[in-house]
Order: structure tokens, then C-alpha cells, then sequence
């Protein structure tokens, strides 16, 4: 049975062109903005749970998180509302599958798993600096982009159950109860959630997409014991890699790492010590906010044009006489009355002198054609300044982003090397406190305890230090956020007027030259065939 939204146009701008899965809560859908052709992923949810306040909490949830964040390896969302009784949510368009589509297949290795999952770690690591925990990661909110050099990428999605800084206490706690396999024991019987919980469903991941099963089953609890090692499971994985996952599903929190970065850290040192290649991170030579030059284009518009559109029931055919100006790209309006008006001139050419109402309109015709030319130009501009703008807002928020990761990174492994000096000082003090040994080694050890609790307070101190700088610079990073977004909303704003202007601009000036051929005994058809698709310029 044919999905009766497909064709349906939401926001008057998001034309739904396929269905690229579903869920309890939600559809999501392929859709093409009508106005700047630009391929977009939007998410509807049920009608019969648009009614209800959860629907419009769990996306405004998601928006705010996904913005807070920004980091390469998180959908980008664009957009989010409610019009003509649905209420949805504008993602970026990524041509990937889900994590759960290649589990299905089998267990993907371990080298594949770490790579995977150390994209993962990073995005969790600026998600956890940012205030924003997952609390819901599991294979289906893992998209896989293959690259064309073999390599892949992975984006995080599905924020609608984070916790993030302003939410009320408990706003969206167990949403979603049907990924239990995945759920860390503490969040799942206590609802205490911070960056180790997600660091759980992240090992829990690992050790599934390893061995093909979930470490603790379908309900891990606070009393379980250690699941199996991966290696009495599967062949080849060495015992750095089956320690690392060992430790993210830790059923005591404390067990497990600090944060995503520390985590980052440890996958990357286990495929570095079997001699694999370990994925670089957001750095410098990636573009911000795109998969890769090879992969994915980084503006809408080019990503639009780049990649193969599932075929849309609304699109008109060729063979069809209309021009189609309420449908037809924004950059080919001007193209498509320019030729008709010429068809129509060519027409008439030789005939006696026309008639002077019809040659008024014929002047009427010529002047609007002018305006949808003069006014197709300015459009085009307002393109191109759009596209301009929005990759420099994605550079200036990645480079900002990047900053931030630095920063945090350095900070986690002060803390973890202030963590390791206290173990050592507690060790000593036992020691001395436990009358075995003699004066002298005593002595010493008081020595080692005072210096190890100055390196440890001096530890201690840089960590606080790089703690008010993080401090500053996500503050800068929510105070640019907003700048750029106010700035892009205005343009995109000024933009879709414009383009408004112009298809009923261009529809009067179709309609003006309509009406000349019919008065005068030209065939429509002759006028409107569609011209051959292009690009717009640049």
C-alpha cells in the first residue's frame, strides 16, 4: 500500500519524495526542499501521537541537543516545527545505512568495530563536554557512509531522549525501554545517567558488532556478573582490544572510562598496537560538517546534484506541455520563460502586423519576462550567498568544535594522571601505615607520599585551569551558534521570498504568453517544453 504522505509538501517547503524507515515513535523521510533543491532527511511523527505535548518535547530536545553539540560525526538538523498537522524535524541527508543493517549480516570484526567506535567515542566526547548525554545509542541510530576509498563514516543520530543542561530532572528518562540490550544497568534500575552510561552502550555495542551477541543479553543489571571475554568467543582479537571493551561494560560506572575522549584514546591505542589504521579524527584536513570531498559534497545544493534522487510521483514528465513553474527548479524559471517567450516571437515572425491589443500584451509579455530574468539573477545570487554562509558557519563552528576537543582531551588526561598519582599516594600511605617495614624505608616513603601529593595538587591545578578555558570557549561557541543561526535564518528567510516572487512572477509571465498563443493561434505545446536539466550557475 502506497504511504499516503509521499508527494504531500509539509512546511510548504519539504516535498516527501520516499520513506527511508520507521519507527515507534516516527517516520523518516527523503524530501526535497521546493523552494532551493536541496535533499533533506525529515522526520514526521505518528499522527496519533502528534497530538500529545512528548512529540513536540522529545524534537525540541533533539534540535537543542544536536546544535549544542555540532561535531562532524552528529546529523546536522536544519529545521523543526509543526505545520499542517504534523509535527516534524529537518535533518542533514546522509546516504548511509544503519549500523543494524551490516550486524545483520554478521559480526563485522574487531578492527572495524574499533574504527567504528572510536567515531563514536569522539562524537560522545564533544557531546559530554557540551552537556548533552545520548542515553539511547544502539545500531539504529549509527549510520554507515561508505567512502570511495574504502574507508567509511559513521553519524550519530537520534538525540530525542538526551539529557541536556536545562532540562527538568528526569524530562525523558527510559524512552526508550525497547533497547535494553544496550542500556547501562545504573540507567536502566536507577536513572542516574551522566558520560558513562553511554560509554556502557558503547562497549555493549563493540562487544555485539565483535561477537555477534550483546555482553549481559537483553537486560543488563547492577548485579550481573562479567560477561564472557570476546576472545573465548572470537579468534583474532587481541587482549588490549577484549580489555577495552571489558572496561566500557563495566557494571560499576566507576569502573569504566571518564568521558568519550578517554575511551577515543584507548580504541585508538588498540588498533595502533596490532598495526591498523586508526581513524584521524575531525582535523584540520576534513571539511567541516561534510563526510569527505569523495563522499559527499559539502553544500545541500551540490549534495542534491551529487547524489542519484529516488524517483518523486509529483514530478512532472517531460512529454507533458506545461512548463510546470510551481514545481520546476528555481534557477531554470528565467530559462524556461526566456525560451517560451522566443517560441512565441519565432511563431509570430512573419505574420501581418499583429493587432494592437495583442501587441500591448506582447510588450506586457517581454516586461515580465525581463522582471523573472532580473529577478533569477538576484535568486541565484542569494543561492550562492546562502551556500557561502553556511559553510562558513560550519568552519567557524568546527574549528571552535575542534578547540573545544583539544582542550577536553588534554584535561582528561590530566585528570586520568591525577587519578593514577592518588592510587600511588594511597599505596604508600598503606604501606607506611602497616608498621612493616623499617625507619629508613619509612622515611623514603614519606619523601615519595609528600612529592606525589605536590604533583598531584600541581595535576590538579592545570586540570582547573584548562576547566575555565573549556568554560570560556563553549560559552563562545553558544554565543556564535546563535549569531550564525539568527544570520542564516535571516538569508534563508530573504531567499525563500524571493524565490516566491519569482515563481509567480514567472507564472504571470507563462500566462501573459498563454494567452498571446492562444489568441493568436499558436499551440501551447510548442512553447513549453521543459528545458534539459542544469545546473544552477554559479
Amino acid at each position: 500500500m502506497k504511504d499516503p504522505l509521499l508527494g504531500r509538501t509539509i512546511a510548504h517547503r519539504y516535498r516527501l519524495i520516499s520513506q527511508l524507515g520507521s519507527g515507534r515513535f516516527a517516520s523518516v523521510y527523503l524530501a526535497r526542499h521546493v523552494l532551493i533543491e536541496r535533499l533533506s532527511a525529515i522526520k514526521i511523527v505518528h499522527a496519533e501521537l502528534a497530538s500529545g505535548h512528548v512529540a513536540r518535547d522529545r524534537f525540541v530536545r533533539e534540535a537543542r541537543a544536536v546544535n549544542r553539540i555540532n561535531h562532524p560525526s552528529i546529523v546536522e538538523i536544519n529545521d523543526y516545527g509543526e505545520a499542517d498537522g504534523f509535527v516534524y524535524l529537518v535533518m542533514e541527508y546522509v546516504p548511509g545505512e544503519p549500523l543494524t543493517q551490516s550486524l545483520a549480516r554478521g559480526p563485522i570484526g574487531w578492527r572495524r568495530a574499533a574504527n567504528i567506535g572510536l567515531q563514536i567515542a569522539s562524537a560522545l566526547g564533544r557531546a559530554h563536554e557540551m552537556g548533552v548525554i545520548h542515553r539511547d545509542l544502539r545500531p539504529a541510530n549509527i549510520l554507515v557512509v561508505q567512502r570511495r576509498d574504502g574507508d567509511e563514516r559513521i553519524k550519530l543520530t537520534d538525540f530525542g531522549g538526551a539529557k541536556i543542561p536545562e532540562a527538568s530532572p528526569g524530562e525523558g528518562a527510559l524512552l526508550h525501554l525497547g533497547a535494553l540490550g544496550y542500556a547501562a544497568p545504573e540507567y536502566r534500575y536507577g536513572g542516574h545517567t551522566d558520560a558513562r552510561t553511554d560509554l556502557f552502550s558503547l562497549g555493549a555495542l563493540l562487544y555485539e558488532a565483535t561477537a555477534g551477541v550483546l555482553p549481559y543479553g537483553d537486560d543488563p543489571r547492577p548485579d550481573a556478573l562479567p560477561p564472557g571475554p570476546l576472545g573465548a568467543l572470537v579468534d583474532d582479537v587481541p587482549p588490549y582490544f577484549e580489555d577495552v571493551v571489558a572496561t566500557l561494560t563495566a557494571v560499576n560506572p566507576e569502573d569504566r572510562p571518564r568521558d568519550g575522549f578517554e575511551a577515543e584514546g584507548m580504541l585508538r591505542r588498540a588498533l595502533e598496537r596490532e598495526g591498523a589504521t586508526a581513524w584521524s579524527g575531525p582535523g584540520s584536513s576534513e571539511r567541516p560538517r561534510a563526510l569527505s570531498r569523495s563522499s559527499e559534497p559539502a553544500s545541500p545544493r551540490a549534495r542534491a546534484e551529487a547524489t542519484p534522487a529516488p524517483s518523486d510521483p509529483t514530478t512532472p514528465r517531460r512529454s507533458q506541455p506545461e512548463p510546470h513553474l510551481t514545481t520546476a527548479p528555481f534557477h531554470q524559471l528565467a530559462q524556461i520563460c526566456v525560451t517560451s517567450l522566443g517560441r512565441l516571437e519565432t511563431a509570430l515572425r512573419g505574420r501581418d502586423p499583429l493587432a494592437p491589443r495583442l501587441a500591448m500584451k506582447l510588450v506586457e509579455a517581454r516586461r515580465l519576462v525581463a522582471m523573472v530574468e532580473e529577478i533569477g539573477a538576484l535568486v541565484v545570487g542569494d543561492s550562492a550567498a546562502l551556500e557561502t554562509s553556511e559553510q562558513e558557519a560550519r568552519a567557524i563552528r568546527g574549528g571552535l568544535g575542534r578547540r573545544v576537543d583539544e582542550l577536553a582531551r588534554e584535561r582528561s588526561k590530566s585528570l586520568g594522571w591525577a587519578g593514577t598519582i592518588a592510587e600511588r599516594t594511597y599505596d604508600v600511605q598503606a604501606q607506611r601505615s602497616s608498621g612493616e617495614h623499617p625507619i629508613p624505608a619509612i622515611e623514603a616513603m614519606i619523601w615519595e607520599q609528600a612529592a606525589l601529593e605536590q604533583e598531584e595538587d600541581r595535576v590538579r591545578e592545570k586540570a582547573a585551569v584548562l576547566t575555565a578555558k573549556l568554560d570560556e570557549l563553549e560559552n563562545e561557541l553558544a554565543r556564535r551558534g546563535e549569531q550564525l543561526d539568527a544570520a542564516l535564518a535571516d538569508e534563508n528567510a530573504r531567499m525563500e521570498g524571493r524565490v516566491g516572487a519569482l515563481r509567480t512572477l514567472a507564472l504571470d509571465a507563462w500566462l501573459a504568453i498563454a494567452e498571446i498563443a492562444d489568441l493568436s493561434g499558436v499551440e501551447r505545446g510548442a512553447l513549453s517544453t521543459p528545458p534539459a536539466a542544469s545546473r544552477p550557475p554559479r
